[in-house]
């Protein structure tokens, strides 16, 4: 896929401004118009131009915790307020609360569903609910290809919706730095007139297209991810000394009930066997926890075999 996309790659000639080339691809594998469709460098890309057409010094964001640290990054980097509502205990959105604080002037609204780094998806009906508050909802789905459903099709029915996504994830791209916005026409345009030219390389553009017409392929990825996510959970939840919590993501949150092992200790001890794990237990509500990524079948396998081994020692 990437050979072929330089083969057609062209150094000599500035990309697409814009991002033309992958905004025409995105939109037709959508099924949505054009002008919905915003490019960017990455997700970070996006969400840079996104606080920088919507905030100016003091514009109030509300967002949930524990969430991607990068929506605080941005509010502060722009001179924006941060207003934060806890999820519940059992992870699901406080809807109440986030309609209540949204009372004071609020500019953004960013909610990541499926939620990283807890990893459940939130319902539906509650995302509805947050989209009656007055203010752009931004509803980052950079995981949703592993859950249930998408609120994508929602922007025909919502003017203030917001859809994020990224290459980074389902197509493993990570490397190529592309993410794109879905929203009204009016999003976009604002957003394009925050946007330098030629923010998104040629290259990328080009493996962006041929990824999406291989999208059988990467398809089937993903249900293999997805049962292999499962078998894991299930391996995980067998081992004395920890918690394991439903995921609708490519990564699997851990709770270390043991006591004497903190997530830091875990951390340390895996790492002498080469294993990485994240460790998150400095965010609200993940007090000893970890964020353990699924991976291939034998490596999943170590990584229990040696998670029982340390919890043992």
């Amino acid at each position: 896929m990437i050979l072929n996309a330089c083969k057609e790659f062209d150094y000599r000639r500035y990309p697409d401004n814009l991002a033309g080339l992958a905004v025409r691809a995105i939109s037709r594998f959508l099924g949505v118009e054009e002008s919905m469709v915003y490019v960017g460098n990455g997700l970070d890309g996006v969400m840079n131009t996104l606080f920088r057409t919507y905030l100016r010094r003091g514009s109030k964001v509300l967002i949930v915790e524990p969430t991607f640290g990068m929506y605080s990054y941005f509010t502060n980097l722009y001179g924006g307020e941060l207003k934060t509502v806890l999820l519940n205990p059992d992870f699901n959105l406080n809807v109440e609360q986030i309609i209540e604080q949204s009372k004071d002037e609020i500019s953004l609204v960013i909610v990541c569903s499926p939620n990283n780094p807890t990893g459940n998806q939130f319902p539906r009906d509650d995302l509805k609910r947050i989209l009656e508050i007055d203010a752009l909802v931004v509803l980052d789905e950079a995981y949703v290809q592993f859950a249930d459903y998408s609120m994508i099709d929602d922007v025909w029915n919502y003017e203030n919706l917001a859809v994020m996504r990224t290459f980074s994830k389902v197509f493993g791209l990570a490397g190529i730095r592309c993410g794109y916005l879905v929203s009204n026409p009016e999003v976009i345009e604002y957003m394009n007139r925050a946007t330098p030219p030629f923010h998104v390389n040629q290259l990328t553009q080009l493996i962006v297209k041929k990824a999406l017409s291989m999208w059988s392929y990467f398809e089937e990825k993903v249900k293999e991810v997805i049962e292999e996510r499962e078998r894991l959970r299930k391996a995980l939840a067998g081992l004395d000394g920890i918690k394991v919590y439903p995921s609708k993501t490519n990564f699997i949150l851990v709770k270390i009930v043991k006591e004497g092992v903190t997530p830091r200790i875990l951390k340390k001890k895996l790492m002498e066997r080469k294993i990485l794990i994240r460790d998150v237990s400095d965010k609200p509500l993940l007090s000893d926890c970890i964020r353990i990524t699924v991976g291939k079948p034998e490596h999943n396998e170590l990584l229990v075999s040696a998670l029982e081994k340390c919890l043992e020692s």
